[in-house]
C-alpha cells in the first residue's frame, strides 16, 4: 500500500508540474500578447513575464485538481489489479 501511495504522489506531482508548464506556455505565447483584465502594479517593468507567471499560477490550481483526480484513479486501478488478501 505504501508503494502505491508513493507512486500516486508522483503522479499528482507530475500532472501538476505539466499543467503548470502548460500555463506558462499559454501565458508566454498567447496571453502576454493581449490585454489581460487583471490588477497590474503601476510600476510594472516586465509585463510579459508578469502575465506569463500569473497564467502559470492560475493553471496550478487546475493542475492540483487534475493531479488529485489522476492520483485517485491511479490508486483505484492499482487496487483493482492487486489480489485481495
Amino acid at each position: 500500500m505504501v508503494k502505491v501511495t508513493l507512486k500516486a504522489y508522483l503522479v499528482v506531482i507530475a500532472v501538476a508540474f505539466i499543467t503548470g508548464l502548460a500555463g506558462l506556455a499559454y501565458g508566454s505565447f498567447f496571453l502576454a500578447e493581449t490585454e489581460v483584465n487583471w490588477w497590474l502594479p503601476e510600476n510594472l517593468i516586465d509585463y510579459k513575464s508578469f502575465v506569463s507567471v500569473g497564467s502559470m499560477h492560475n493553471f496550478s490550481y487546475l493542475g492540483g485538481v487534475l493531479g488529485l483526480l489522476a492520483g485517485i484513479i491511479f490508486s483505484i486501478k492499482k487496487r483493482s489489479l492487486s489480489p485481495m488478501v
